[in-house]
């Protein structure tokens, strides 16, 4: 009701969290709150993000669990 939760511990074993995958300073990183330390993924640039980023998506997330229901994915990104 009131939009508000109760932040789960670090080791705790959550569902529903949010990914998020960013260009910093060249690198792609994944930024995840269950793991301890972002996830270097490799080179990107503006140009290839959000190819880079589909593919570290397809990879490490969609092909690890083909059938989950609960997967959902939202590109925020510049208008060039």
């Amino acid at each position: 009701h009131s939009g508000e939760t109760a932040t789960p511990s670090r080791g705790a074993d959550v569902d529903f969290h949010f990914i998020a995958l960013v260009n910093r300073d060249g690198r792609l990183l994944d930024l995840d709150g269950r793991k301890p330390r972002p996830l270097d993924c490799g080179a990107t640039s503006d140009q290839t993000f959000l190819n880079d980023a589909a593919k570290v998506v397809r990879e490490q997330y969609i092909n690890l669990a083909p059938d989950d229901p609960g997967f959902n994915v939202m590109a925020l990104v510049r208008e060039v």
